[in-house]
C-alpha cells in the first residue's frame, strides 16, 4: 500500500520475526507464550526464556509440545537437533575425529538432562574432567565403559557404538600430539594438527537418528 503522498507506510513494528525455531513453530501452529506455558505447566515466564532463546529448550518437553500442538515429525526433529546440537549426525560428521567423542558424550547427557556434576559425582571424578572430554582438552580416559554403562545406560550396539566412537577419537588425538613437535618445527598447520575428518560409522549413525527420534517422541 502506498500513501497520497507516494510515501510507503512504516512497517507494522508489531510483526516480529521469531527469535528461535521454538518460537517459528509456536507461530505456526497458531500458538502463543501463553499456550506453551499451559502445555508444558510453566510460569509464562519461564516458558519465555525458551522462546526467546535465553535457555535451551529441556529435551524431556519436546514430545509434549509435539503432542499438544500436533506438530509433525520432521519438526519435533528440527526442535530436537536445534536443543541437541550435539546428537545430530549431520553436524558431527563435519568435526574432527579427535573432538566428536566428547561432542558426542555432551551430547547424550544434555539429551538425559545431566549435569556435569552428576556424571562426575557418579564416576567418581570432577566436573572439570567432564568438562576437558567434551571440549576436546583431552582424551575421554579411564572411565569409558562406566561413562557408557553406568552413567548413560547404554547397553548392546548403542554402548558399542560411543565405545567405539571414544577410542577412534582418542587414537586421533594421539596422533595429533605425536605429530606436534614435528609441525611446530616446520612452522606450518597440516590435516593431521587440524584433525582429520570422516564418515561417521554407520553403527554411531544409527544410534544418534535413534536417540533423536526417541527425544522427539517418534514410535520407531
Amino acid at each position: 500500500m502506498v500513501k497520497k503522498n507516494g510515501e510507503h507506510p512504516a512497517p507494522n513494528a508489531s510483526v516480529k520475526e521469531p527469535r528461535t525455531l521454538l518460537e517459528s513453530i509456536i507461530k505456526e501452529h497458531g500458538k502463543r507464550n501463553v499456550d506453551l506455558a499451559r502445555a508444558l505447566d510453566l510460569t509464562e515466564a519461564r516458558s519465555f526464556q525458551f522462546l526467546s532463546g535465553v535457555q535451551r529448550l529441556r529435551p524431556s518437553f519436546i514430545p509434549i509440545i509435539k503432542q499438544k500442538f500436533h506438530l509433525s515429525d520432521e519438526e519435533a526433529l528440527a526442535l530436537v537437533y536445534d536443543n541437541l546440537p550435539d546428537i545430530n549426525p549431520e553436524k558431527l560428521e563435519k568435526m574432527p575425529v579427535d573432538r566428536r567423542a566428547g561432542a558426542v558424550v555432551r551430547g547424550i547427557r544434555e539429551s538425559r538432562e545431566l549435569k556435569a556434576k552428576d556424571c562426575a559425582d557418579i564416576l567418581g571424578t570432577c566436573s572439570a574432567t567432564i568438562s576437558n572430554w567434551e571440549n576436546a582438552k583431552g582424551p575421554v580416559g579411564g572411565y569409558p565403559e562406566k561413562l557408557v554403562k553406568d552413567v548413560f545406560d547404554l547397553h548392546g550396539d548403542d554402548a558399542a557404538a560411543l565405545l567405539e566412537q571414544i577410542q577412534a577419537s582418542n587414537d586421533a588425538r594421539k596422533q595429533i600430539d605425536k605429530e606436534k613437535p614435528r609441525i611446530a618445527m616446520q612452522g606450518g598447520i597440516t590435516q593431521v594438527q587440524m584433525g582429520s575428518v570422516s564418515r561417521l560409522e554407520p553403527k554411531m549413525r544409527s544410534f544418534l537418528i535413534k536417540l533423536a527420534q526417541e527425544k522427539a517422541g517418534i514410535s520407531v
